[in-house]
């Protein structure tokens, strides 16, 4: 699916408040260099529900299970 971005907002296993999503939005925008997008995505993302925004982020971002922790993945899990 084309997404309005190619930037990439991890969506799957994280916190799934809505204010935390708009924040890694936010974040992800910022990034990469798109931070002039925000407010357009913001008016979008904020016109509906919960289910709204999610389709929004849909449709703005790749929510693909990217994951941007790298560091932690050589590492071994003794826990």
């Amino acid at each position: 699916m084309e997404t309005k971005t190619q930037v990439h907002l991890e969506l799957v296993g994280l916190d799934g408040n809505a204010f935390s999503i708009l924040g890694r939005a936010k974040t992800a925008l910022d990034r990469a260099g798109q931070s002039d997008l925000w407010d357009q995505f913001h008016t979008e993302a904020t016109s509906g529900d919960y289910s709204h925004l999610l389709i929004t982020c849909m449709k703005w971002f790749i929510c693909d299970e990217f994951n941007n922790n790298d560091e932690y993945e050589d590492e071994d899990e003794d826990y």
